[in-house]
């Protein structure tokens, strides 16, 4: 039993040593989209330092919502971590910005920061989630409760991604395909799990 304990810890070990980071700008994210202009690296959507509450971030990406960045992760990344919250260059405009940010893995919702407003008392939410053996990640932007994106101006800040292999890249959501699962005989799909033969 000391000798498998041992195998075990020596795999742990191996597999944190191999363990490798990178940041959301530091990946081509010319097949997202976005609601105005384009993907924004290491600034505002108007081109302005990142900034939420008064901090400045070096790095990150700053959206227009509705965005959507799918992440191609081959597999082999083990953990998201992020803050996110509406960038400062709204200020002369508070009630204007009301969005919402999610995080999917694999087509399904594994994050919200629920509705966020400039004029709330808390301006950023962190994120840090498993994401292991996961293929895809979605980060996406919504507009809010009021259903127009006038001022709706997002940053995810901070962005690591943890990987063991290729490293994630960015592709058409389009490209989002899961692969089918076997279960007794029966072919599923791993979104809906509707049978396509038995």
């Amino acid at each position: 039993m000391n000798k498998l304990k041992c195998f075990f810890l020596f795999l742990v070990i191996c597999s944190l040593a191999y363990s490798q980071t990178t940041r959301l700008d530091q990946i081509s994210l010319t097949n997202g989209t976005n609601g105005f202009g384009s993907i924004k690296i290491n600034r505002s959507t108007m081109g302005n330092p990142l900034k939420i509450n008064a901090v400045t971030y070096a790095n990150g990406v700053g959206v227009f919502a509705p965005s959507e960045i799918n992440l191609n992760l081959f597999g082999t990344a083990s953990r998201f971590q992020a803050t996110v919250g509406i960038d400062d260059d709204v200020s002369a405009k508070p009630n204007e910005a009301n969005l919402e940010f999610k995080v999917l893995a694999d087509n399904k919702l594994v994050w919200s920061s629920g509705i966020m407003k400039y004029t709330d008392l808390v301006r950023t939410k962190q994120i840090d989630i498993d994401i292991t053996g996961k293929n895809y990640l979605t980060l996406i932007t919504t507009v809010g409760s009021d259903g127009v994106n006038a001022s709706d101006h997002a940053d995810w800040v901070g962005t690591i991604i943890t990987y063991n292999g290729t490293k994630p890249v960015c592709v058409p959501k389009s490209s989002v395909i899961l692969t089918p699962k076997i279960n007794n005989g029966n072919y599923f799909f791993a979104k809906t799990d509707t049978p396509l033969m038995t």
